[in-house]
């Protein structure tokens, strides 16, 4: 089952910043996408730490918002993008963006 709804809230979010978004659900199992010089937003879901560092270095921006335990260790180590396990994802972007 695929957590969608603090997703899409979160999507919402940045939508309406009046930011031209293509949306794009990911799963666990699927590859990383190309991001190559691309603003990326990254909400509510992490890859493992390479793949992380690897969109990192690909997009022009990377903002990476999460509220996960399981992905704690990873934002630790690589020192940036936004979490609280306290927050869901959609409250987490809206104090990002506003």
């Amino acid at each position: 089952m695929i957590d969608t709804v603090g997703a899409v809230a979160s999507m919402l979010t940045v939508r309406l910043t009046a930011l031209e978004v293509e949306l794009l659900p990911v799963q666990y199992s699927m590859i990383p996408p190309v991001v190559e010089g691309r603003r990326v937003w990254l909400v509510d879901f992490g890859w493992p730490i390479e793949a992380m560092r690897q969109l990192k270095a690909q997009a022009s921006e990377l903002t990476w918002i999460d509220h996960h335990s399981s992905q704690e260790p990873i934002w630790r180590t690589l020192g940036w993008g936004v979490f609280d396990a306290t927050e869901c994802a959609a409250t987490l972007t809206w104090r990002t963006l506003f």
